[in-house]
């Protein structure tokens, strides 16, 4: 996952869904201290995507503790780092 997603897309990269309205998928918050190295504007205090209705059945977001990165995980391997 890159820096360039925002609300306009599903976070799944092998989708191509487009963000209608809220009632729809999941929005995912992440907390952001370096609003730079996510490619956001100075302020920025958090980072929100979106999985589609479809996506978020059997996938989540999850943020890289490492890296700047948000990753796309399987729901069973995200309930596993829980």
């Amino acid at each position: 996952m890159h820096g360039r997603k925002s609300l306009d897309k599903c976070a799944n990269d092998n989708c191509s869904a487009k963000f209608k309205s809220l009632g729809e998928g999941r929005l995912f918050v992440f907390p952001v201290s370096n609003p730079g190295a996510w490619k956001l504007p100075h302020g920025s205090r958090q980072k929100i995507l979106w999985l589609c209705d479809n996506c978020c059945k059997t996938l989540a977001l999850e943020l890289d503790k490492k890296s700047t990165r948000v990753r796309v995980v399987s729901r069973q391997e995200n309930n596993k780092a829980a």
